[in-house]
């Protein structure tokens, strides 16, 4: 059995890969560039905590490019959260967590982990403009949505 998992274990170290994408758009409240709000690419995983693969900040016209690399024997599941103000109760003490799928057809990069990464070479996928007015997305019209929000959720520090 032990002889099993040391095998498996190499196979997976052997076979691992870079897979790399970059994400990019524009975030709006209430009509206005959001500037200043924070986004991370994150990879979803099933058996332990989410994975934050890179974080940046939008700019004064609410443009974001974020661009994220990660090891991984499967395919990344990644996925956009957007930590804003928009429309929160609160805006001294709150703040909202809004969480973006990728569509799984979107071209992630694999790479040999012993070639160097390209710095041209990766797949990227645009959200164009994202309404962080949208609340999260239910059942059936999420396929006819733009923005496909996973989760939605306003933390207060009270």
């Amino acid at each position: 059995m032990k002889t099993a998992i040391v095998f498996l274990a190499l196979i997976a170290s052997v076979y691992t890969l870079t897979q790399t994408i970059t994400l990019n758009g524009f975030l709006y409240c209430n009509s206005e560039p959001a500037d200043n709000v924070l986004v991370e690419l994150r990879e979803k995983d099933t058996f332990e905590p989410d994975d934050t693969l890179s974080t940046n900040r939008s700019n004064y016209k609410g443009f974001f490019q974020v661009t994220g690399s990660q090891f991984e024997v499967f395919r990344i599941r990644p996925y956009l959260r957007v930590i804003h103000k928009c429309n929160v109760k609160d805006k001294n003490a709150c703040h909202r967590h809004s969480d973006y799928a990728i569509p799984s057809y979107i071209y992630v990069v694999y790479q040999w982990k012993d070639v160097k990464p390209f710095t041209t070479d990766h797949g990227t996928y645009s959200f164009g403009s994202i309404d962080l007015n949208k609340r999260k997305s239910r059942g059936f019209s999420r396929f006819f949505s733009d923005d496909i929000i996973t989760h939605d959720k306003e933390k207060c520090n009270y």
